[in-house]
């Protein structure tokens, strides 16, 4: 049966019953006495014993474990937090022919204060350009920068301009550390599903070791006999076509795997293409309040649900809405039947249209 933590209150109430029971003939103790205080003063410490108590029993499980013991249960199993990473690509620089750009200089984005630094020496062409590769000098997404951005040398370079420009391409491959949760997930997908030399879950899982990388589905023969095709996704990415995860995301993933897979295997990783769906809906109440909360609930539904091939019934998105807070009724325009997008394709959540009051004579 499960353990109840008794309150202070309760344990006081159960010393001074005790006392009274055994010491005073059932007389209750006056709170100035020193059997009152006495009751007072144990009913705390027991009550801190009982705090700890509690917290040993959570962290004793990996399931419920705190940050710290959740990772200590992890590396027992030898799965570690996916590192953060930064973000790097290419930048356009011009400036006077053969003046040169040398490595690690530093460059800042003055909208996001953000800092990079150049990775390689360069020497700019006869054309008066030159393309540099740059990195964050701080991991995570917030490194990721769209084609067209402007970073500026932190110290002027001779003959050189003050500024660089993104290239075609951005900034991209910058990711957080990976969350305690996401870590849980992976420390239970492997106590359930140990390694198996290549079995078609170690896929899965060695992708999901790779940072930016937070689902992945394994498709055995995908490029012919003895291939692996690997999809992943990234539901942390902030761009516009997210959950596709970036070129560097995919390298890094790609470059893993070949590592760690057995040799004979051909393993390709790769993303999907996405389906775009809307949602039309008609709600009562149709307030904002409302509305949001079955923007959220939508969108929890896709990220628990859309797989690529995979079918989103028309009753789960009926249900969604169902359950957003404040919803009394609805009435689904769009879709009118389940989301089934198609072999390899991956279905996105691109909008919720609200189509107005749900009125007597639309239900």
């Amino acid at each position: 049966m499960p353990w109840n933590q008794p309150t202070l209150k309760t344990l006081y109430a159960r010393i001074k019953s005790d006392f009274c029971s055994y010491l005073l003939n059932g007389a209750s103790p006056l709170f100035a006495t020193v059997i009152g205080v006495l009751a007072k003063v144990w009913a705390g410490a027991c009550h801190s014993m009982h705090l700890f108590l509690a917290y040993i029993f959570k962290n004793a499980i990996p399931d419920t474990a705190e940050s710290d013991y959740l990772r200590r249960w992890a590396a027992i199993w030898a799965v570690y937090p996916t590192r953060a990473a930064a973000a790097e690509g290419v930048a356009l620089v011009t400036g006077k022919a053969g003046a040169n750009v040398t490595i690690n200089c530093w460059l800042y984005h003055q909208a996001s204060g953000l800092r990079y630094r150049t990775l390689a020496e360069k020497r700019i062409d006869a054309s008066g350009q030159a393309e540099i590769m740059v990195q964050a000098v701080t991991a995570g997404a917030a490194g990721n920068l769209e084609p067209g951005a402007v970073l500026k040398f932190v110290s002027p370079l001779p003959d050189v301009s003050s500024e660089a420009v993104v290239g075609e391409a951005g900034l991209s491959g910058g990711v957080a550390e990976e969350s305690d949760e996401s870590l849980r997930e992976r420390l239970l997908l492997k106590i359930r599903e140990p390694p198996h030399g290549g079995a078609k879950h170690d896929y899965a899982a060695w992708a999901l070791e790779t940072p930016g990388v937070t689902r992945a589905w394994v498709y055995p023969n995908h490029y012919g006999l003895g291939s692996v095709g690997v999809c992943v996704v990234n539901d942390n990415s902030q761009s516009t076509d997210s959950p596709r995860p970036d070129a560097e995301t995919l390298a890094r993933a790609q470059a893993y795997i070949d590592e760690v897979k057995p040799v004979t295997a051909f393993a390709v990783v790769f993303a999907p293409e996405l389906s775009l769906c809307t949602v039309k809906v008609r709600l009562s109440p149709d307030t904002e309040a409302v509305r949001e909360s079955v923007r959220r609930e939508l969108a929890d539904l896709f990220r628990r649900e859309a797989e690529p091939g995979g079918v989103i019934p028309l009753t789960h998105i009926a249900e969604a809405v169902s359950i957003a807070a404040g919803e009394y009724d609805h009435q689904l325009v769009e879709p009118v039947a389940n989301i089934n997008p198609g072999a390899g394709m991956y279905p996105k959540l691109a909008d919720v249209e609200f189509m107005g009051p749900l009125e007597a004579g639309n239900a």
